[in-house]
Formats: structure tokens, sequence, C-alpha cells
């Protein structure tokens, strides 16, 4: 969403300049917050682990993403649906919890 702030016509071409500057740092400023807090807010629900050849990730809706090696089965690039909440990676295996236990 964009925010669009007023300039009067009325003012010389410098002052507009400088409002608009003032205005635009503004607009960069609240937007690298927001940017900042999402961030965070992702980083705080993420869980990945690797294996040996493997990577494997936890998604928002409990099912495991899987990329790497997959010699033994260990991660399917299809992914592992599921409503997990941890998730761990060995040398030639991977673990995922169930949310029942």
């Amino acid at each position: 969403s964009h925010i669009y702030y007023d300039i009067p016509l009325t003012m010389d071409e410098r002052d507009k300049t400088e409002a608009a500057v003032r205005v635009f740092f503004k607009w960069q400023h609240e937007r690298r917050i927001t940017k900042e807090r999402e961030r965070r807010q992702l980083l705080s629900r993420c869980v990945i682990a690797g294996g040996s050849m493997h990577s494997l990730a936890l998604r928002p809706d409990g099912s495991v993403a899987c990329w790497g090696g997959n010699l033994c089965s260990q991660a399917p690039p299809e992914g592992i649906p599921g409503d997990f909440v941890a998730v761990a990676g060995g040398i030639s295996h991977a673990l995922a919890l169930r949310r029942d236990g």
C-alpha cells in the first residue's frame, strides 16, 4: 500500500524538494520497520534441519519440505504432508515429530 502526502503547490521548488525528501525518508523508515518485523516473525517460526547430504524445513502448515540427496528415500523432493512440530536429519535418515506424538 502506498501513502500519499499532499505537498502544497504554493511552495517554491526548493521547499518542494525538501518536503519530498522528508516524505520519502519517512516512508522508507516505515517500510524498513515493517520488513524487519516480518523477517523476525518468519525467523521465529523457522525450523530447519540438515543431514549429511539433505535438508528439511518445517512449513507453517505443518508439512515438511525436503531437498538434497535422497539415496535412502530420506528427503523426498515432493515433501511430506502432515501436522509436524519438529524435524531432524542424520547421515542417511530424517525424522519428523507429529503434533500428536
